[in-house]
């Protein structure tokens, strides 16, 4: 495992070992001034490259709380994110992420995790600065935890299978996305088993988002979102399958789309700012299917009545559910 500390990229990274500096990773011994030790060694690292703080195959012990602070040489430098590649049961628990520059922390290439009990905070005008992005990762547990960004809390990225996120506090954000899924229109981007559960979302961009780029590959499968509560958040639900990255947000049409199937939303209320509270926005070349909404209760934040926008999807809808959405089937 490598904890990489990302920076300009401008030539091979400098690598520091824990076990370089005291480190035991038997899973009892203290191994935590070790680590500040090494953290120490990267600071002082004078060379214009990117630094690796090389944590290894091994458990470590951290019996106190560790800050990895500065000021460092050379004096241009800052953390920007925290990277965890290439981890098997890896578990986080109290971690605080505090004004990370890019995505405050990454999962990619790990298999059997558990984030717990995470604080991150960043300015909600911040640009792209998601809470924590994951890829290419499977068997995933994000739990109990506070999230504020500028960005999405959650980004769920290509390469993801089972997936489990459970009691997030969300907001200022973008909300939890899957996506954006289908940008490399020459490979497969894939996202499936899914579930998004008992989280809150106050005053977010959007609140659950599956978002796909126009002729991707690929698909996102077997998504459950339920027991959600939303308090005056803009965009509730979207479904964005013809997602690009032109100025002004025009679109031109392209053939081909990454699949959207079997999503369902269930137990879901709350408020939001906005008229239109569902968004089901699919590709006429590969409508979203299997779409199902149960106890949906979603009204403004004044109390008036919601309404939603549907195209090409596919789908039942409980006659309980408020907003209607015209394109699914009442039952």
């Amino acid at each position: 495992m490598a904890i990489l500390f990302l920076l300009p990229p401008i030539a091979l990274p400098a690598t520091f070992d824990v076990i370089n500096y005291g480190a035991i990773g038997d899973g009892k011994t203290d191994d935590s001034q070790a680590f500040l030790r090494a953290w120490a060694a990267v600071c002082k690292d004078a060379s214009a490259t990117p630094s690796v703080l090389n944590i290894g195959f091994k458990t470590f012990l951290i019996n106190a709380v560790l800050n990895f602070m500065g000021p460092c040489k050379p004096s241009s430098i800052t953390v920007q994110q925290v990277l965890m590649n290439g981890c098997n049961n890896l578990v986080v628990k109290g971690l605080k992420l505090v004004n990370s520059q890019r995505s405050h922390l990454a999962i990619t290439n790990c298999n059997d995790v558990l984030l717990s009990q995470l604080t991150i905070t960043s300015p909600g005008d911040s640009p792209n600065t998601d809470g924590i992005d994951v890829s290419n990762s499977r068997r995933v547990r994000i739990e109990w935890s506070t999230i504020a960004t500028g960005d999405d809390c959650i980004a769920i990225n290509r390469g993801t299978y089972q997936i489990n996120i459970t009691g997030i506090a969300c907001g200022p954000g973008h909300g939890i996305s899957i996506g954006s899924l289908g940008k490399d229109k020459s490979s497969s981007e894939e996202v499936t088993d899914v579930i998004v559960k008992q989280c809150n979302f106050t005053r977010t961009m959007n609140g659950v988002r599956i978002k796909t780029w126009q002729g991707g590959v690929g698909f996102a499968s077997r998504i459950i979102f339920e027991d959600i509560n939303f308090i005056s958040t803009r965009n509730p639900i979207i479904i964005d399958q013809t997602y690009c990255d032109t100025p002004y947000g025009y679109c031109k049409n392209v053939p081909g789309a990454v699949k959207v199937t079997g999503v369902t939303y269930q137990r879901m209320h709350g408020t939001s700012p906005d008229p239109v509270a569902v968004t089901l926005t699919c590709s006429p070349f590969a409508p979203c299917s299997g779409i199902v909404m149960k106890e949906v209760m979603i009204r403004r934040d004044d109390g008036g009545a919601t309404s939603s926008f549907c195209s090409n999807a596919l789908g039942a809808i409980g006659k309980e559910c408020q907003p209607k959405v015209n394109c699914l089937t009442t039952t």
